[in-house]
């Protein structure tokens, strides 16, 4: 029977990736520039949760099947499900949360549950200007 699971033998959660959300605002010094709070860049991101994840670049197959119109720098990358955030938590994942991963920056353009409650695949896409 073939497996269904998206990453079958696609190895191991070897990656680390840092999930991140846009502070909507931010305090300004004296000259108007932004001021990182606790946990925050400066361009201001801050990360809401850090994993170990299995990566791996989507196909035109694949994005053709989930009928999709993806760019040629979209990644999967699965974790295993955040069991600690209920859904209706602010720090649940949400699709205007970003995946930072070896200083790329991916926009998230899915969430899919794997099994129940095993894992999660995130979808991203590169953000504009971002090095491929």
């Amino acid at each position: 029977m073939k497996s269904t699971h998206p990453f079958h033998g696609a190895g191991s959660f070897d990656r680390i990736i840092l999930i991140q959300r846009q502070k909507d605002q931010q305090a300004q010094d004296a000259y108007g520039e932004p001021v990182p709070t606790a946990g925050q860049t400066a361009d201001g991101w801050v990360t809401i949760r850090t994993c170990y994840a299995s990566l791996r670049p989507l196909g035109d197959d694949e994005r053709f099947a989930a009928n999709q119109r993806l760019g040629e720098s979209d990644m999967s990358f699965l974790i295993r499900y955040p069991l600690d955030l209920p859904p209706d938590s602010p720090a649940a994942l949400n699709l205007q949360d970003t995946v930072l991963w070896e200083g790329k920056r991916f926009d998230i353009t899915a969430l899919n549950e794997f099994g129940r409650k095993e894992h999660l695949q995130i979808t991203g896409r590169l953000r504009a200007g971002e090095a491929g």
